[in-house]
């Protein structure tokens, strides 16, 4: 079982999307999707990331912005990007708003945040594979790989 703890305003968890799910298809693993406010975390156990932002390293702001580039093309910060993406996967945007604003779904959030922080998670993505071993980011996927890979062996 992969658990991944996400927030849709980090593009490294958006890239991530794309990532993990042919991984977990080839590989047979099921995907426990967990909504979490990455804000929550950082104004809670990382406050150092809002620190690097107010005084960013150019070189790596300038980095992040081609790596962004090269890797996607819409801004789904914007709700027109999310109507639109919402009317390509057949998902009815006035119910996928309406959902978000949902106080259930606001609790929800908060419920997963407070559990990813206890089980020492940071930011977003946070992937947990068989509920202890923990991988944080995109760039963790041929590690996430590996591990699978070892559970499904050690399974057979």
């Amino acid at each position: 079982m992969i658990e991944f703890f996400f927030d849709c305003s980090s593009p490294w968890t958006y890239l991530a999307f794309h990532n993990i799910q042919p991984l977990a298809k080839e590989l047979g693993a099921e995907i426990s999707w967990r909504p979490i406010l990455v804000g929550g975390i950082f104004n809670t156990i990382n406050p150092s990331v809002y620190a690097s932002r107010e005084t960013p390293v150019p070189a790596k702001v300038n980095y992040q912005k081609k790596d962004m580039a090269d890797c996607g093309d819409k801004d789904i910060s914007k709700d027109d990007v999310l109507n639109e993406i919402c009317k390509t996967v057949g998902v009815d945007p006035a119910k996928f708003f309406a959902g978000i604003s949902e106080q259930a779904t606001k609790d929800q959030l908060k419920a997963n945040t407070d559990e990813v922080m206890v089980r020492g998670g940071f930011g977003s993505p946070t992937i947990f594979i068989d509920q202890t071993d923990m991988y944080f980011g995109n760039d963790r996927m041929p590690l996430i790989r590996e591990a699978l890979q070892r559970r499904k062996a050690s399974a057979a």
